[in-house]
């Protein structure tokens, strides 16, 4: 009897001012690296390019999504709510049509250099199916603790839907429609968090860091029946997209953890390369990210170095 090979969903967002050369580059190191089972590659382009007619003809495979909602405020802020929600939307959209073993949310500046990252994830939330999304949460690709950032975060939870706040910032403003907004936002963001402290994990703030993270089958299966009404957060200026997640998942009823440390592993970092391009060749890396605004090395440099020395 043959043995059911796993379906692994990509979702990659592609905003303004990203080079596609580069998001070319992040495509073929999944089609390089991906080597057991099948995998379905979805780039939500929020860009000024047409990326359906951009993409080579060899990267085509790869379904191209217009983004749902408009991820640029009127004060020319980006709103991580819409980033978020077009992501739920692609999974929902993609779920309708097949049903995935993992999804994993990858950046465009996120690079795959080792076999097979999804394996150990699937392992993993086999052992513990009440884990919703596994990454970078408590220590970042470098070694260092996460524990300052995430109550920053925390923190831009607590303000977005302090009432006081919310009061104030209606009180300073001109337009109703904003007001409404601000409003159904703090509202909608309030419910999130009321439902994911049900949860005895649950902490504002908790994060598994966007540049690449993992989403179990048992939480795809539920966002596949999310209700997008909770689309005034398409708002939300902050917090961002990868809490916005995980907040989620707390609210479905499922935890969030570290990537699985033993064997292959991810090197996630929010800002800065985690290691040298030497180092990350060196180690069983399988994923790494940021390889942009580095502030020893361009892009263009770490990319050549590291997907130059394992893709040969």
């Amino acid at each position: 009897m043959s043995i059911r090979q796993p379906k692994t969903l990509i979702v990659i967002p592609f905003g303004p001012g990203r080079d596609v050369d580069f998001l070319i580059d992040t495509v073929r190191s999944i089609h390089h690296y991906f080597k057991t089972g099948q995998t379905k590659i979805a780039i939500i382009d929020d860009s000024p390019h047409d990326l359906s007619r951009v993409l080579p003809s060899s990267e085509r495979s790869s379904q191209v999504y217009q983004s749902q909602y408009n991820t640029t405020s009127r004060d020319e802020k980006t709103l991580k709510g819409a980033i978020w929600l077009n992501q739920i939307s692609v999974i929902k959209r993609e779920m309708s049509n097949e049903k995935y073993d993992v999804a994993i949310k990858m950046d465009d500046d996120a690079l795959v250099c080792g076999d097979d990252p999804h394996l150990p994830a699937l392992d993993f939330f086999k052992k513990k199916p009440g884990v919703g999304i596994i990454g970078a949460f408590t220590k970042r690709g470098d070694g260092s603790r996460k524990q300052e950032a995430m109550a920053r975060k925390g923190n831009s939870v607590s303000r977005a839907i302090n009432f006081q706040r919310l009061l104030n910032r209606i009180r300073v403003t001109k337009s109703p429609v904003v007001a409404l907004e601000e409003f159904f936002l703090s509202m909608s963001l309030r419910y999130l968090d009321n439902l994911a402290s049900n949860h005895l994990e649950y902490r504002r703030g908790n994060t598994c860091t966007g540049g690449c993270y993992f989403i179990s089958s048992k939480l795809l299966n539920c966002l596949e029946n999310v209700d997008l009404s909770i689309c005034p957060l398409a708002y939300c200026d902050e917090p961002g997209e990868d809490t916005l997640m995980a907040l989620l998942s707390y609210a479905l009823g499922f935890s969030i953890g570290d990537f699985p440390s033993e064997g292959k592993t991810i090197a996630i970092n929010w800002r800065g390369l985690p290691a040298s391009p030497e180092a990350l060749i060196s180690r069983d890396i399988t994923i790494v990210h940021p390889v942009k605004n580095d502030p020893n090395y361009s892009e263009r440099h770490i990319r050549s170095k590291v997907a130059g020395a394992l893709r040969e």
